[in-house]
């Protein structure tokens, strides 16, 4: 299945964006293998993270085949030479954001019921 890689819910009220900083260089990589991806079948390059009703949590690993690589600098070539790119997504059944979480250093969420307002230079008062 051919989607583009972004975010949504229902209605998509409030708009923004993400930025995360592993605990340690590897974070991601071992939170994917805590909840038992093969990391050295599948590169993980991404998570997806859905919060619903009634404290429904789904969080999901995207990965690289590494038959396409397995280093980070080979990975961001090929996803920089190609329109579309193959990724394998793996839901983590029982995974927590807390159990996430704690791969996390640092997690900054900014958001807005204006889509126009991100990446604009404002003046704080």
């Amino acid at each position: 299945m051919t989607q583009e890689f972004n975010s949504g819910t229902q209605y998509g009220d409030i708009h923004g964006n993400i930025t995360i900083d592993n605990a340690h260089n590897s974070g991601l990589h071992e939170f994917a293998e805590e909840f038992s991806v093969d990391t050295d079948r599948y590169f993980p390059i991404g998570i997806d993270i859905y919060i619903g009703d009634n404290s429904f949590v789904n969080i999901s690993i995207i990965a690289v085949d590494t038959t396409i690589s397995n280093d980070y600098d080979n990975i961001r070539d090929y996803f920089n030479n190609n329109d579309i790119v193959d990724v394998k997504e793996f839901t983590l059944k029982n995974a927590t954001l807390d159990d996430y979480l704690k791969h996390c250093k640092r997690l900054n969420i900014r958001a807005s019921l204006l889509p126009e307002l991100m990446g604009k230079t404002i003046n704080i008062t």
